[in-house]
């Protein structure tokens, strides 16, 4: 996972992000989808951690550079770039690289776009982030066609066929999943996670259906924070009073001089930085989370897929 040649590879790289998520894409590489879908999140996320933690323990200034020259100032143009002709761009709300590793075992025609496999998301890593770089509106379900593109937007199950795709310009389409499903994932749910995949890959199949023919781009406005087991989080300090503990991000939250190395801040804002989270406690405890900035909430993929008429 962490050898010296990946550090060396990682220390001379005059850009680190593409060598970091070259190695977020091999984790969670397999060779054929797993039997045990929950069994294969924990393990890998329990890799993922270890990655994080050795990146977080070994380059502390990696969070505050990708905050400051990329998340900071993204505009949205890894989504805007490819809205010309009659492409299609659909953003998959919180799809990270997890799924797009797995979602290309089910679709043969999809793949990570080679010369840009993955973008740096907005700060905060919330759905409102992007939404409003894009169309100007905090939900995605509030927004309407522009001059630049015409929308639709998707729920889940059972939206896909409630709208017309028009073939005459781009088209950007905001889909609710996975996050929809991701919401669902909680201590007395846990393999909900298979639905976080398997939903997902169901209104994908349909919409690709819909879109036969054209160029479509497969996106995310932001990843999320997967904390299913002790070993795919740290707890930073106790949480202040007050604190919404399963939140990732807080706004002009009081903490210590010393506590403050826990977290990135940018405009009022505080996120969680890597593995650190307060995770809730009791059954409806969530198992996942965004808005922080943990590497794997920070990295979205960008995926191509192409199926001739």
């Amino acid at each position: 996972m962490v050898d010296a040649q990946w550090v060396r590879e990682l220390v001379e790289a005059n850009d680190p992000t593409p060598v970091i998520w070259r190695a977020f894409v091999r984790l969670w590489e397999v060779e054929r989808l797993p039997d045990n879908l929950r069994a294969f999140y924990d393990e890998r996320e329990s890799w993922t951690y270890r990655l994080e933690r050795f990146l977080l323990d070994s380059f502390p200034e990696l969070y505050d550079d990708i905050l400051l020259t990329r998340s900071i100032t993204q505009d949205g143009s890894y989504v805007r770039r490819w809205l010309v002709d009659n492409n299609v761009v659909i953003i998959a709300d919180s799809l990270s690289v997890r799924e797009a590793v797995l979602l290309k075992h089910y679709f043969h025609e999809l793949d990570f776009v080679p010369e840009t496999p993955f973008a740096i998301a907005p700060f905060p890593t919330l759905t409102e982030s992007l939404a409003q770089k894009l169309m100007n509106v905090s939900a995605p379900s509030s927004g309407r066609d522009t001059a630049e593109f015409a929308y639709r937007y998707i729920a889940g199950i059972g939206s896909v066929d409630q709208q017309s795709y028009p073939n005459d310009r781009p088209l950007l389409i905001w889909l609710r999943l996975p996050d929809a499903e991701l919401e669902q994932v909680t201590e007395a749910q846990t393999t909900k996670i298979v639905d976080v995949v398997e939903r997902t890959r169901e209104v994908l199949s349909e919409l690709f259906e819909r879109l036969e023919g054209r160029k479509v781009i497969v996106t995310s406005d932001h990843g999320y924070f997967y904390g299913s087991q002790p070993n795919h989080f740290d707890e930073p300090f106790r949480a202040p009073e007050g604190v919404t503990r399963e939140r990732r991000v807080y706004e002009n939250l009081s903490v210590t001089a010393s506590q403050r190395k826990f977290f990135v801040e940018h405009d009022g804002r505080m996120a969680l930085k890597g593995r650190y989270w307060w995770r809730g406690s009791g059954q409806n405890a969530s198992h996942t989370a965004h808005g922080g900035f943990s590497l794997v909430e920070v990295f979205v993929p960008i995926l191509t897929f192409h199926r001739s008429h």
